[in-house]
């Protein structure tokens, strides 16, 4: 799976685009007062470029519905679980515990809900990647149930811009 990335005007892959948001988080984390989240950040991003290998390992063609996508990384999810539950702050730890106790069911309803304004991080880190592979491979992700994306929402996802 390889893209074109718009900002570095080069090819690579989803997974390498991961790492490169790794290494970069690392390098800014050596003299910052963030140390610590920006260490974990890069953690995290490690764990999630395993994710993008395994649905490229997968080979199967994506259909946008998580549901029906899920087999394809689920167990490949389970980095991203346990290295937030190992490195992440109190909060994150909490949703770990209900994640082990919801499972997939959890990840299904945050797909399925509204994206505009949602707060749980869990969810987000998990399908994250596979958001990615969507978006990079043209595939469109199941309409969400919420309401339409605001003005200048993700034209992929629906959920409202990040930086305006």
């Amino acid at each position: 799976m390889t893209r074109r990335s718009s900002w570095l005007h080069r090819e690579t892959s989803i997974a390498e685009a991961f790492e490169r948001r790794a290494a970069r988080a690392t390098l800014l984390a050596e003299a910052s007062i963030n140390a610590a989240a920006l260490t974990f950040a890069a953690g995290l991003y490690r764990a999630q470029a395993q994710v993008v290998t395994a649905l490229a390992a997968h080979g199967a063609a994506l259909t946008g519905s998580v549901e029906q996508d899920l087999g394809a990384f689920r167990s490949a999810l389970d980095a991203i679980v346990r290295y937030a539950g190992e490195a992440g702050p109190p909060g994150l730890r909490a949703g770990v515990d209900a994640y082990a106790s919801e499972g997939p069911a959890r990840l299904i309803a945050w797909w399925r809900g509204p994206r505009a304004g949602r707060t749980d991080y869990l969810a987000r880190a998990l399908l994250r990647p596979y958001a990615e592979t969507l978006a990079a491979t043209g595939v469109v992700p199941e309409p969400s149930a919420g309401p339409a994306s605001p003005p200048g929402g993700c034209p992929c996802c629906g959920g409202p811009a990040w930086i305006k």
